[in-house]
């Protein structure tokens, strides 16, 4: 996971002989609140790479968790905020003491978390329809068995029709909302060539706090 800007530039090498794809999207949403250094801060429980950027709990229900392997990558996992699992453990993050605990824990095993929508629990869609509901293309992190993917919608749609949409065309475990707006960052490095896949403004680091990292081998 990337802070912004504290972790600019972006990574511009080409990934290593073993990664074949890596791409570079928006995490979670930014608030209109700053971090004490100024710079846009995250919405919600956040850790970057061991260093708690935000200990507040959003009622936003998903949590993922990128929890170092022996080789230093993390893949993706995503719980509902009342039972986070890290280092062989769960937590429920509603109790303070509890969430507490955890973020020592995620500190200590330099771990990454950040907080979202949850939109497919358990291979359930766990959304409903809201008359009046705000139309954004969307952009979904999802776990499936043993495998994560990245999920897009075609067009600007509700947060239930995207979830129907996952759950008819991957059937995730679980899928997570990440933030695009008008502002989305994604870029794509395949075989040394760097692709543009979102808008790429010029001034996304005044905008964006989180960027996450996915490699594929």
């Amino acid at each position: 996971m990337i802070l912004v800007p504290d972790d600019l530039p972006l990574p511009g090498d080409a990934p290593s002989a073993a990664i074949t794809e890596q791409i570079i999207v928006t995490g979670a949403y930014t608030g209109r609140d700053t971090r004490p250094s100024g710079d846009p801060a995250p919405v919600g429980l956040t850790v970057r790479r061991g260093m708690v950027v935000g200990r507040n709990l959003a009622r936003m229900d998903g949590i993922l968790v990128l929890e170092p392997e022996p080789d230093g990558m993390a893949a993706p996992r995503l719980y509902r905020r009342d039972a986070v699992a890290i280092d062989g453990r769960r937590y429920d993050l509603r109790d303070p003491a509890i969430r507490a605990q955890f973020l020592e824990v995620a500190a200590r095993l330099g771990a990454s978390v950040l907080q979202s929508h949850l939109l497919v629990i358990d291979g359930r869609v766990d959304t409903r329809a809201v008359e009046g509901a705000p139309l954004a293309k969307r952009r979904l992190l999802f776990t499936k068995g043993h495998s994560f993917g990245l999920w897009e919608s075609a067009g600007a749609v509700t947060l239930d029709d995207a979830a129907r949409a996952i759950a008819a065309d991957v059937a995730p475990d679980m899928a997570l909302n990440l933030d695009m707006g008008s502002f989305d960052l994604c870029l794509r490095h395949i075989q040394g060539r760097e692709i543009a896949c979102g808008f790429n403004p010029s001034d996304f680091d005044t905008r964006l706090s989180t960027l996450l990292v996915l490699k594929r081998r």
